[in-house]
């Protein structure tokens, strides 16, 4: 299920590098309901142990798991990671999105 959610190179080593500091924990990516200005909020966040449904997503050595729910809404989405000038972000380049908020953390479809 590898190809469901894409990890752009900038972005697996960044996620590389938090992942570093989490020991053993699992890194979820998922999307949080009525957050951010426009409905949808994408979210990483350490667990114990991934979903017993979640989706395993892995680039070059690089996991992350998806919920079933949230997958419904990032099926097909690609993660980068951008640093210009002062900022240093995840971006996201989401197929099922019908608009989004000037920040690019939050969407609506």
């Amino acid at each position: 299920m590898s190809d469901i959610i894409k990890i752009t190179d900038r972005a697996a080593d960044r996620i590389r590098r938090l992942q570093a500091g989490a020991g053993d924990k699992a890194l979820r990516f998922s999307v949080l309901e009525n957050k951010g200005c426009a409905g949808f909020q994408y979210d990483f966040a350490f667990a114990d142990a991934p979903g017993k449904h979640d989706a395993k997503v892995d680039k070059d050595g690089v996991v992350l798991y998806v919920d079933p729910m949230s997958l419904l809404y990032v099926a097909g989405t690609e993660i980068d990671w951008i640093e210009e000038g002062f900022e240093k972000k995840f971006v996201y380049d989401n197929p099922n999105q019908s608009g989004g908020c000037g920040c690019g953390q939050s969407f609506s479809v």
